[in-house]
């Protein structure tokens, strides 16, 4: 829960500086962090769909690639095999654009896990 409270200071921080990108960012790790609690999806989904649409609509692909691999982990922590698929390779294809050797990796090695699981 500590992650959780960080991360909402962080949101409130961020929204009093006007700071678009740290509040997305914020978002994103409280998503994240709600993913520790079962009861808690449609929080988690709802703060990483603002975070996204944030990073989205003001263009920061570097976050934005990140933020779909925390999606993808999200989503499979929640059992959303499908979403957490298709977020994966989201990031992956956003990954490898932006020649982000590390995150493409990652979302690369949660891709093949996913497609290994599901036969």
């Amino acid at each position: 829960l500590a992650g959780l409270r960080r991360g909402e200071e962080a949101l409130v921080l961020a929204r009093n500086a006007g700071s678009v990108i740290g509040e997305a960012l914020s978002e994103c790790v409280i998503g994240h962090a709600l993913a520790a609690s079962p009861d808690r999806c449609g929080d988690a989904y709802a703060h990483l769909a603002t975070g996204i649409g944030l990073l989205e609509e003001f263009g920061i692909q570097y976050d934005l690639a990140r933020a779909r691999l925390t999606e993808a982990r999200v989503r499979l922590v929640f059992g959303d095999r499908s979403g957490a698929t298709a977020a994966a390779e989201k990031a992956a294809a956003l990954a490898h654009e932006l020649k982000l050797e590390r995150e493409e990796s990652i979302a690369r090695t949660l891709l093949g896990e996913l497609q290994t699981n599901s036969l």
